[in-house]
C-alpha cells in the first residue's frame, strides 16, 4: 500500500473514534429520563391501586349493613322482614274454684258477719252451684254462688243449655235486678230493694250481685223478716245494708 493510501486510510479511521465525552453525557440524560419515566409510571399504578382499595373498603359496609351497590342497586343480601304478629282475642281469666260446699255457706257468711246462724233445710244440694236459704238472728237470708252458665235456660228436645253466658257485663245486663255498675277487678254489680209497706205486712228485700270476670255469679239477699213470703216482720227494714251485701258478695272468702 502505498503512502498515500495509508494516509487516506488513517484520516477516515480518526473520523470514526467516538467522542466518548458527549455519548457518556447523553446516555446519563437518556437514563434520567428513563428513571423518571419509570418513577411517574409507578406512581400512577400505585395511585389506582390505592384508590381501588378504598373504594372496596367503602362499599364493603354498605352491601354487609344491608346499603346498596356502588351503581344504585339493591344490596345482594336484603335483611329477612319481620313477620306482623296476628292479633290474640283476650281470654277470661280461669275460673277460681269454690272454697265452700252448701252445707258451709251459712257459717262461712256468719264469718263475715258474726250473729247466730239457723240452718235451713235444703231444697236441692249442688256443692257446685250452692244456693242456700238461711237465719242470721232470725232474719232471713240468701246466698248464691253459681257458674255463668247456671242461669242459661235449657231446651225441653235435648236438655242442654241454649245460648252462650257471656262476659260481666251482657250477664249483669241481662239477668241483673235493678241497675249495673262496674265493680272492682272487671266484674259488674247488681243492685235490687223491694220495700213492701210495712202497714200491709209486706216483706222487704235488698239483693246484690257481683258477676265476676272469671265466670261467678255471687248474689246475696236480706230480707227483714224470717223469709221473703208470709213471715212476720222483724225490723222496719232488713238487717244489711247495700253496701255490707256488696261486701259479702265481693268477698273473696267464697274461693280458693
Amino acid at each position: 500500500m502505498n503512502d498515500d493510501s495509508t494516509s487516506t486510510l488513517q484520516r477516515a479511521a480518526s473520523r470514526l473514534e467516538p467522542d466518548v465525552d458527549r455519548l457518556v453525557a447523553g446516555g446519563t440524560a437518556r437514563g434520567r429520563r428513563l428513571r423518571r419515566r419509570r418513577r411517574v409510571g409507578g406512581g400512577i399504578t400505585a395511585a389506582a391501586v390505592v384508590g381501588l382499595v378504598a373504594a372496596s373498603v367503602a362499599v364493603v359496609p354498605q352491601v354487609l349493613d344491608g346499603g346498596t351497590s356502588p351503581r344504585g342497586g339493591a344490596a345482594a343480601s336484603d335483611p329477612t322482614p319481620t313477620p306482623t304478629p296476628e292479633p290474640t282475642t283476650p281470654t277470661a281469666p280461669t275460673r277460681r274454684p269454690l272454697a265452700v260446699t252448701q252445707a258451709q255457706v251459712p257459717a262461712t257468711f256468719a264469718e263475715l258477719f258474726p250473729g247466730q246462724v239457723t240452718e235451713l233445710p235444703a231444697k236441692e244440694v249442688v256443692d257446685e252451684a250452692p244456693i242456700v236459704d238461711f237465719r242470721w238472728n232470725g232474719f232471713g237470708v240468701r246466698v248464691g254462688i253459681t257458674p255463668a252458665e247456671y242461669s242459661l235456660p235449657y231446651s225441653i228436645d235435648t236438655d242442654e243449655q241454649i245460648g252462650t253466658a257471656g262476659g260481666p257485663r251482657k250477664r249483669c245486663r241481662t239477668g241483673g235486678l235493678g241497675g249495673c255498675v262496674p265493680g272492682p277487678d272487671g266484674s259488674w254489680v247488681a243492685t235490687y230493694v223491694n220495700t213492701g209497706p210495712a202497714v200491709d205486712g209486706g216483706v222487704s228485700s235488698r239483693f246484690v250481685t257481683v258477676y265476676t270476670a272469671d265466670g261467678w255469679d255471687v248474689m246475696v239477699v236480706s230480707h227483714n223478716a224470717a223469709s221473703s213470703k208470709g213471715s212476720e216482720l222483724l225490723a222496719d227494714e232488713p238487717p244489711f245494708t247495700v253496701a255490707q251485701l256488696k261486701q259479702a258478695a265481693l268477698s273473696g272468702i267464697w274461693f280458693d
